[in-house]
């Protein structure tokens, strides 16, 4: 597991990676939102990632061909705008509002 700290609308967030190489980003369909986020923070050689260079990342797969295959792409018109909610949920960043316990996975 390795351990990164992001610094997004001023709040700094410790994020920890899983190491899985065998989850390259690639042209294929993701079963969720929070597994197409896996699969591009893990197609780094570190896997691990900036929010500006997932935000480009997440973009540019929001705007290829094979992105409306998936089932649930077309229950938001941006995924992008997810994004920050996304981070702070999987980091825990939701008090009194998550169920307990609630194990962060980032």
């Amino acid at each position: 597991m390795l351990l990164d700290k992001l610094n997004f609308a001023g709040q700094n967030k410790t994020i920890c990676y899983f190491s899985r190489p065998e989850h390259e980003l690639n042209q294929e369909m993701h079963v969720c939102f929070f597994t197409l986020l896996r699969d591009i923070i893990c197609s780094t050689q570190d896997q691990r990632m900036a929010l500006p260079s997932l935000t480009a990342k997440l973009q540019a797969w929001q705007e290829s061909p094979i992105s409306p295959l998936n089932d649930w792409f077309g229950l938001s018109p941006s995924w992008v705008d997810h994004l920050v909610s996304a981070i702070n949920f999987l980091s825990g960043d939701f008090p009194g509002k998550l169920s307990k316990p609630y194990i962060n996975l980032l």
